[in-house]
């Protein structure tokens, strides 16, 4: 028996996923000093208005957070450093030097932002 010729067809199928695949981003406490939360979140250290949480001594602990609907890390503190200031023979005051914006995990660490490892979150939009 002959087989009729039939003109070829392409079949177009839509990706459904059907396993878990994991996100993650990594990183360590890597910078000392005096911790503030941003209470207001506005990206930016407010004195009198971002609230003192602890002092900080980069120990190195690593953290990880895994999890396709894992929320990718946002700065939510500040490392504040301050100066004396000499304002006459014997008084002074401390003014802030620098307020270095880094994420704080497990509220007793903080990481500096561009320590943070994002790249390997393949699956995060």
């Amino acid at each position: 028996m002959k087989m009729k010729w039939e003109e070829p067809r392409v079949e177009v199928q839509k990706f459904m996923p059907n396993e878990y695949v994991a996100a993650c981003y990594y990183g360590n406490c890597n910078i000392s000093g005096e911790v503030y939360m941003d209470t207001n979140h506005n990206g930016q250290y407010d004195e009198g208005i971002d609230r003192y949480k602890y002092t900080n001594d980069a120990c190195g602990h690593n953290f990880s957070v895994t999890g396709q609907d894992s929320p990718q890390p946002q700065a939510n503190a500040f490392v504040v450093e301050r100066e004396w200031v000499w304002d006459g023979l014997f008084e002074g005051h401390y003014e802030v030097r620098s307020a270095t914006p880094v994420y704080n995990f497990d509220d007793v660490h903080v990481s500096t932002m561009d320590s943070i490892h994002t790249h390997e979150r393949p699956n995060h939009s």
